[in-house]
């Protein structure tokens, strides 16, 4: 797989979590890329006669019929995957349990990863995955799991932005595993009975393309093997948490009703080491209501409201994003919030707004106000540097001006190397978060300046260097 067919690992966060992202944020092997186009085939009421409806009604189902039998018999005739499981010492795991985790299309427009097994390795190493893993939307993603009970733990990830077939066969290259015990406390010292412990994403000791990112923005890996990597306390507050990388990085989180999520993570450049126990307090919950008006004053209902913690006061908080929708009467509230800063983002087509920064307090609720402006319209095209010839798959995305660099908008280029990207008024700026085979990410990584007044710019020229 070619490295420039890849999110940017410099690029944060949110390109793998919505397609936007932070420069210099590690937990970039998290991000979220932009889901495929859905095609919706065009209807229109028939005016022929009854009877040439019929007959073309027949006909139809012949054909579907046809082309559902041609979709099966390609199906059966393409291949599965085969997972070769191999130890530090290149040597073959047999008894390997292995999961597989493929991204594919859904009905809204969103990705979900399907999960195919488990399987078993064999004498070999080898585990097979009989069902056809085909290229689902815009971009090709697979995750595989390897566990021995008790002895070793692999994952492997394969990722593409290209229209490509994908790879039948994935190595998993598994390392020792270790159990993580931990203890989690109110604020007053005592147990949380409610919490619940879980493992919000690990990578292996070989680094990126040894993750299970198991939260929500990978919606199919966030609720992936929970006798693994879920638990409840025991009496004492204890948990035990199995199958983890020793020597690996690792990212904890625990929920209960009416307190903060805490988190736990060893993430570093090398990665921390893990205690003999991992000790985790909760506090009271901070709380965030509000209204999203349009500029007129007027509330708007249905608006989607995103929030994302940019400063913990733990200092231990990975930066998700936190969503949901207003009320009737425009309004909101998000809950479980640890003492930090914040920033809010909210959107009711076509209107927007810059990120509003906020402060809010434990036990707490804070009360703002979101105030939406039409958006405006970002065009441009993506060419060759040398050539001007188009170029297709490239993802644009624009983010704030501000320390965060708060995502605002992505598009990938179409076929004529045209880009569209919906963001508020304000200074914008616009890097490349993926670039496709074959092509380099410029240096600086981003390539405009954006300072919008409510009005379109001329359209934009973002050209790319081939790979020498």
């Amino acid at each position: 797989m070619n490295e420039s067919n890849e999110p940017r690992l410099d690029a944060g966060l949110d390109e793998v979590l919505g397609g936007v992202s932070p420069p210099d944020m590690e937990a970039a092997i998290l991000r979220r890329i932009e889901t495929g186009e859905q095609i919706e085939p065009s209807r229109s009421p028939s005016t022929r006669p009854a009877w040439n409806r019929f007959a073309a009604a027949a006909l139809l189902l012949c054909a579907t019929g046809v082309a559902v039998a041609i979709g099966v018999l390609q199906a059966q005739s393409r291949p599965g995957l085969t997972i070769r499981c191999a130890d530090a010492d290149q040597a073959p795991v047999a008894g390997a349990i292995v999961h597989v985790y493929q991204r594919q299309p859904d009905p809204d427009g969103h990705g979900f990863y399907r999960e195919f097994g488990p399987y078993e390795s064999d004498a070999e190493g080898l585990a097979h995955c009989p069902v056809a893993l085909t290229y689902g939307g815009n971009r090709f993603d697979r995750f595989v799991h390897a566990y021995v009970p008790g002895a070793l733990v692999g994952c492997a990830r394969a990722f593409a932005m290209d229209e490509v077939d994908p790879a039948t066969e994935i190595d998993v290259a598994l390392s020792a595993s270790r159990t993580v015990t931990g203890r989690i406390t109110s604020p007053d010292g005592k147990p949380v009975p409610t919490a619940v412990v879980r493992v919000w994403s690990f990578h292996g000791p070989a680094g990126m393309h040894t993750s299970l990112p198991r939260n929500p923005t990978f919606p199919g890996i966030d609720l992936a093997l929970p006798d693994l990597y879920e638990a409840r306390l025991d009496d004492d507050g204890r948990f035990e948490l199995r199958g983890l990388p020793d020597g690996g990085r690792i990212h904890l989180t625990a929920d209960s009703p009416g307190l903060a999520q805490a988190q736990w993570t060893n993430l570093g450049v090398p990665p921390g080491p893990i205690p003999d126990l991992v000790e985790m307090e909760m506090q009271a919950e901070a709380i965030v209501r509000g209204t999203v008006l349009d500029r007129n004053g007027a509330p708007l209902g249905n608006a989607v409201v995103k929030l994302r913690v940019s400063r913990a006061a733990s200092g231990v908080y990975i930066h998700d994003w936190k969503e949901t929708r207003t009320d009737p009467k425009g309004r909101f509230q998000l809950e479980a919030l640890p003492e930090s800063e914040v920033e809010l983002l909210a959107e009711a087509e076509p209107l927007t707004m810059q990120p509003a920064e906020l402060s809010i307090r434990s036990g707490r609720a804070t009360e703002t106000t979101l105030t939406l402006t039409p958006a405006v319209t970002v065009r441009g095209r993506v060419v060759v540097a040398d050539t001007g010839e188009p170029i297709v798959g490239a993802g644009v995305s624009a983010i704030a001006a501000n320390p965060e660099h708060t995502p605002l908008g992505y598009d990938r280029s179409a076929a004529d190397g045209s880009f569209q990207l919906q963001v508020p008024s304000g200074q914008v700026r616009i890097y490349f978060s993926s670039v496709p085979t074959g092509f380099a990410y410029p240096e600086p990584q981003i390539v405009q300046h954006l300072d919008l007044d409510g009005s379109s710019p001329e359209p934009l020229i973002l050209r790319l260097e081939r790979t020498r």
